[in-house]
């Protein structure tokens, strides 16, 4: 009950997060046509804003060098206003000031994101523009009435300096007199016999007017004390008011404020456009209206240059495959005898021979040996790594017997070559599955190179492996292995060859058909055997091969090299 119970609770939670789910996508789906909607439609709105933005930009300049004009003209008036008429041209652009605050934008993203390019500009005309020329007419204006402040003040200081210089000229000629009455005592006072005495001696009687003398030299040093005061202040009001100078009436340049503008409102223009950019669906617009050409070309080109290519191969590379030689590895030799290809075979052991197995042991009697072998052959390491070819089962009977082997998958049939004493053949080693072999006895295996043929660079295939006799090779393929006697002649489709008699010689033909070849079915070149031995082929499709060089990437290209290399 409890198991049941666990059972429905497992069931129910996942079809309550099932349900959950649906639900979600529903809403999602339900909601996605009109988000995807809004965004295009907001990625469209920016770039038609970029667009009439970046369009209305030399309206910009020009309207900005005509405001410049405008309000050089009104400088220039402004030079020659009154004190009054400065007022009530300060009073105008006061107004003229609030009016254009108000048309600069305190949150441009709004606009922006309704598109409204036309309050967009106004605000960069108002802000870079209007504002810069008005505050500079500001300033002249303030300056001006500075000046005629300074003026007003210098013409009183004028009038109250010269007062001074009449006052202080009365002052002076006042001294003078007194001088030259105390003078005229002077020398009344020298004509008296006393004198001297009284200068010398200050009698109580008879010394008056020496007394009055030095009375009014007293009075007179104390009066041009003050006189030479009153000359330098006279002197430090005429220095003040000497710098009491005019205020240079100079403002910002206009040119310099247009050009300010302009770049102000350029660099508005490429931010709106790099924003409009960075939308999804306006990149992929412009990627599609920039590279929608270019792309039509490599495609075109991806498509027909496979095909060129081929027919170059086929019409010009491959004719010269008929004329050059075939390569013979041997001459003559005892031709290697076949058995019909199966699921499995049944291999024949005694005491003078072993079975080397790559796999695929079916059954095999209690009394037979096993053992490992690492490679193949060890002289040749890297060709048994890529066949496959290591870790190999040694089998040994002390008495005839025999094993039964099968393919490594269902696909494969198995056929027994047995290669004679005096025989030898040329075989892919990725087809060996396991081989039959003297016991005691080292395989030979030769690796011939022809790379000074002309056919073995038509044909790509440098080197050979050759596995001499006496052995009976166990060889697999897929959907079978056909052998076929080449006395009259015999061409097969390369893809499919597994091996040939090493006495035959061996060259290469043009593929019958070029359409076949085309589409990837047959090969450019088909091997074309001659002389008296067998060759050996796979019975399955042709298009299921190995890869050609560009035929499947990574894999075509190693499939290529293996080939090259006999593999």
């Amino acid at each position: 009950m409890l198991t049941i119970f666990r059972m429905i609770a497992s069931k129910s939670g996942w079809l309550l997060l099932s349900f959950v789910g649906i639900v979600i996508v529903l809403a999602l789906a339900n909601e996605l046509p009109a988000k995807l909607s809004d965004w295009k439609a907001e990625a469209v709105r920016a770039k038609q804003l970029a667009r009439e933005l970046e369009t209305d930009l030399p309206n910009f300049d020009k309207a900005a060098h005509d405001a410049i004009h405008a309000a050089d003209a009104e400088i220039a008036s402004l030079k020659r206003a009154s004190d009054a008429r400065l007022a009530t041209a300060e009073r105008d652009i006061a107004q003229r000031t609030e009016d254009a605050n108000r048309r600069v934008l305190i949150n441009p993203k709004i606009a922006i994101f309704k598109g409204q390019a036309d309050q967009i500009v106004a605000s960069y005309h108002a802000k870079y523009i209007e504002l810069p020329l008005l505050k500079r007419a500001s300033q002249l204006i303030e300056i001006r009435r500075e000046n005629f402040r300074n003026v007003r003040t210098r013409q009183a200081q004028i009038s109250s300096l010269r007062q001074a210089h009449a006052l202080h000229a009365a002052k002076i000629a006042a001294f003078n007199k007194r001088a030259g009455e105390r003078n005229a005592l002077q020398r009344q006072a020298d004509a008296q016999l006393r004198a001297r005495v009284c200068r010398s001696v200050d009698l109580p009687f008879g010394c008056g007017l020496v007394r009055e003398v030095k009375k009014r030299d007293a009075a007179l040093t104390v009066e041009r004390l003050q006189l030479e005061q009153d000359a330098q202040d006279l002197r430090d009001r005429k220095a003040a008011m000497r710098e009491l100078a005019l205020r240079r009436e100079q403002f910002a340049d206009g040119a310099a404020i247009a050009r300010s503008a302009t770049d102000a409102y350029a660099a508005e223009v490429n931010r709106q456009s790099r924003q409009a950019g960075d939308y999804t669906w306006n990149r992929v617009t412009d990627a599609f209206q920039r590279y929608s050409g270019t792309a039509f070309w490599i495609l075109l080109g991806a498509v027909l240059v496979p095909i060129l290519h081929k027919l170059f191969a086929f019409l010009v590379i491959a004719p010269f495959a008929a004329r050059a030689s075939p390569v013979r590895l041997r001459n003559g030799g005892q031709p290697l005898v076949a058995t019909a290809s199966g699921k499995s075979v049944d291999v024949a052991i005694d005491c003078d021979s072993e079975l080397l197995l790559r796999s695929g042991l079916q059954s095999s009697s209690v009394d037979i040996r096993g053992s490992d072998q690492y490679l193949l052959d060890c002289r040749m390491p890297l060709t048994c790594f890529a066949a496959g070819l290591f870790n190999l089962q040694r089998l040994r009977s002390d008495r005839p017997d025999h094993i039964v082997v099968t393919g490594t998958d269902e696909n494969h049939r198995l056929a027994l070559i047995t290669v004679p004493e005096d025989g030898a053949i040329v075989l892919q080693p990725r087809a060996l599955l396991g081989l039959v072999k003297p016991r005691g006895r080292r395989l030979v295996i030769t690796r011939p190179w022809r790379v000074r043929w002309l056919i073995s660079w038509i044909t790509a295939q440098f080197r050979y492996v050759v596995f001499h006799g006496p052995c009976t090779l166990i060889v697999q393929g897929q959907s079978g292995v056909q052998v076929e006697d080449a006395a009259r002649g015999r061409m097969i489709n390369k893809r499919l060859t597994l091996g040939f008699d090493a006495g035959l010689a061996y060259g290469a033909a043009r593929s019958a058909s070029f359409l076949p070849y085309l589409r990837g079915e047959a090969s450019l070149f088909n091997d074309r055997f001659h002389g008296t031995g067998f060759y050996l082929y796979e019975q399955r499709a042709a298009g299921m091969g190995k890869g050609g060089l560009w035929g499947r990437g990574l894999k075509g290209i190693g499939d290529t090299v293996l080939s090259a290399l006999g593999v």
